[in-house]
């Protein structure tokens, strides 16, 4: 009867492998990608190990089970999250290599030598790279990779997702390694949102803020990065007519109204009065997108607002200090980048990176860091001394949140009107 019991759990859950349907590719060399597992949710767990570990290992204790010679350990799990309350799909990609074929997946170099592009019906292509933690590695079962993307054609019937490689990271010379076409687990339709643009408001202090046409562009941000699109959103800041050029977006969750949704992230540039806000990972361009952000200052702020403190550096936990009637916690994370926050979160208010130097004045500033709201890290060029006085400026002024809904353009380079 128990053998019975596990012969039926066999075939069902055998059942439920076969339907998940795989495409397999036979690569220029002889080497095999098989794709499997499109999925579409919340979490999407996949498990790596024998037939046995994956139907019942599961529910083994940490070091498996053992019936007699046979051993069944746990499998390995693979989770693949969403993120902002959003579904997310994912994939899994199995290779199977030969020569020296592996090496390539296996070892790829920093400048992301690979990258996925998710395209829908109507040719857009979602960009998308192979996060740390789903690059192509070596599991129990075999070679993997997987396919995380929380942007996608979400209104498309069906969904081609096509692995790109490049010779190096001086050009973007992505050539075809494989394409596979699948139907959309989890196809909507878009919803029906008020466009509010032309969008205008003022600010206290008399500072109008209009925002001008958001524009999606098939030219890359940047001429040897991954991406494919940019968009670019215009908005003027002024006071009594004057143009201002110190203000501008800040942080904020975008969506489009099929679901995508991101953070907005940008590069500015300043141009006949108005400050372009560049995104490198455009949503939908057929549909609506809600932006809920917030205006502030960005640069040249009042001496009034600006405060300095002094971080020594390496430091042991952090410590805790009130500057303008604000709880300001300092620390150091990642070893060498400094981490100033707002644990009070004020929503009225923001907190901004000025600069740091060392007792003789120099500049300790490196390029990377992350920003929000209420406090940064900053990575500090520190790590080839022992002891550094570090003393840091920074600045807390007012923000002002803001949200508006705008319906992009899609402009296809060389297209004729």
């Amino acid at each position: 009867m128990i053998i019975a019991s596990v012969l039926v759990g066999c075939v069902v859950i055998g059942l439920l492998f076969w339907r998940d349907r795989a495409h397999t590719r036979t690569l220029a060399d002889g080497s095999r990608l098989v794709l499997s597992g499109v999925r579409v949710g919340r979490t999407n767990v996949y498990l790596h190990g024998t037939f046995l570990s994956r139907s019942f290992g599961r529910f083994a204790p940490s070091n498996g089970w053992s019936v007699g010679t046979l051993k069944i350990a746990r499998p390995t799990k693979v989770t693949v999250n969403s993120w902002r309350d959003s579904d997310v799909l994912s994939a899994r990609f199995q290779l199977f290599p030969v020569s020296a074929r592996a090496d390539d997946f296996l070892k790829e170099p920093f400048y992301r030598k690979f990258r996925l592009l998710v395209i829908g019906d109507d040719g857009f292509s979602y960009v998308q790279e192979f996060q740390t933690q789903y690059q192509f590695k070596q599991y129990p079962d075999g070679i993997y990779a997987y396919l995380h993307a929380q942007k996608w054609p979400r209104t498309s019937r069906q969904i081609r997702i096509r692995l790109e490689e490049r010779s190096s990271a001086s050009n973007r010379d992505f050539r075809e390694v494989a394409s596979f076409t699948v139907r959309n687990p989890r196809r909507v339709e878009a919803e029906n949102w008020p466009v509010s643009q032309p969008f205008r408001t003022n600010l206290p202090g008399n500072v109008d803020v209009e925002i001008g046409e958001l524009l999606v562009r098939t030219i890359p941000i940047h001429p040897t990065d991954i991406w494919e699109h940019t968009a670019e959103l215009p908005v003027r800041f002024t006071r009594n007519g004057q143009v201002l050029t110190n203000w501008g977006i800040h942080s904020g969750p975008m969506r489009d109204a099929t679901g995508n949704p991101d953070l907005f992230t940008f590069s500015k540039i300043v141009t006949n009065g108005w400050s372009v806000f560049r995104i490198f990972r455009p949503l939908d361009p057929k549909h609506p997108w809600r932006f809920d952000v917030n205006f502030a200052l960005d640069s040249n702020y009042p001496e009034t607002n600006l405060f300095v403190f002094d971080a020594p550096w390496p430091m042991t936990g952090t410590i805790s200090t009130n500057i303008a009637g604000e709880l300001v916690s300092i620390g150091y994370v990642n070893t060498d980048m400094l981490a100033v926050e707002l644990p009070g979160k004020p929503p009225h208010l923001r907190m901004s990176f000025v600069d740091t130097v060392d007792e003789q004045g120099k500049n300790l500033d490196e390029r990377a860091g992350s920003w929000r709201q209420h406090g940064f890290w900053k990575l500090l060029s520190v790590r080839s001394q022992k002891q550094v006085n570090v003393r840091a400026t920074i600045a807390i002024h007012p923000n002002y949140p803001a949200s508006f809904i705008l319906q992009p353009r899609y402009e296809v380079e060389g297209a004729s009107n």
